[in-house]
């Protein structure tokens, strides 16, 4: 069967918060959680101190 919702050329696109949050899979890593950890945070979902560490991430903090 082939998917005509994407061509051939067009760039597959990886995960649900890809789009909304560039990078996110990149930052889980160096984070050290899971993406979808990381994407619940993101989105209000879940409660963690890992919001002030991906924010420090993307200010250019360590």
């Amino acid at each position: 069967m082939i998917n005509a919702a994407r061509t051939p050329g067009e760039p597959k696109r990886w995960g649900k918060g890809s789009l909304r949050f560039p990078g996110i899979v990149a930052d889980a890593r160096t984070l050290g959680v899971t993406y979808s950890h990381l994407y619940r945070v993101l989105t209000g979902d879940r409660k963690s101190p890992l919001l002030a560490r991906y924010q420090a991430l993307k200010e250019g903090r360590s």
